[in-house]
């Protein structure tokens, strides 16, 4: 490993803009590009092409060597905790969509109005002996069936 860097002013390429970022820097060890990694290098230091950070395509993975957050100094990389945040937000899109196909073998419909409680709907339309379950006709309604479909994995249900 190499020696780090500290302070700020370090200058940062992004490799998939090519944007150059100014950056703060505290550590003490970096990583040196040896093309060898199955990882691609997304951040390289301009002054000795170090690895400064990997943005891993198709993976919710995000790393930097430096401080974007920048409390004092340069704001150029801020962009990163929307881009962060963001890969948070469509890993949970997901995993709430892989949960909903995940529906008991049976489902029965059966019509209710809007102003019956989904609380007491959970109660009336599970059979646990059978595991069956009978949702409004409308399961499949955005806020309707997404409030039953809460209700039921929290109450062990789904």
């Amino acid at each position: 490993m190499k020696f780090g860097h500290r302070g700020g002013n370090q200058p940062v390429k992004n490799l998939e803009t090519g944007q150059v970022e100014i950056t703060s820097q505290n550590h003490g060890f970096a990583v040196i590009d040896d093309q060898k990694q199955d990882e691609p290098i997304s951040f390289l230091n301009l002054n000795d092409h170090t690895v400064e950070g990997i943005l891993k395509s198709g993976y919710p993975l995000l790393t930097v060597q430096y401080h974007p957050e920048s409390a004092p100094g340069p704001n150029d990389s801020r962009y990163l905790f929307q881009k962060f945040y963001d890969l948070v937000e469509k890993q949970k899109r997901l995993k709430l969509m892989t949960e909903f196909t995940q529906l008991p073998d049976r489902i029965l419909g059966l019509p209710v109005g809007k102003d019956f409680s989904i609380e007491a709907l959970v109660k009336d339309v599970w059979n646990p002996e059978t595991d069956d379950l009978f949702p409004p006709k409308n399961f499949l309604g955005i806020g309707y069936g997404l409030n039953f479909y809460a209700i039921a994995r929290k109450t062990g249900l789904l």
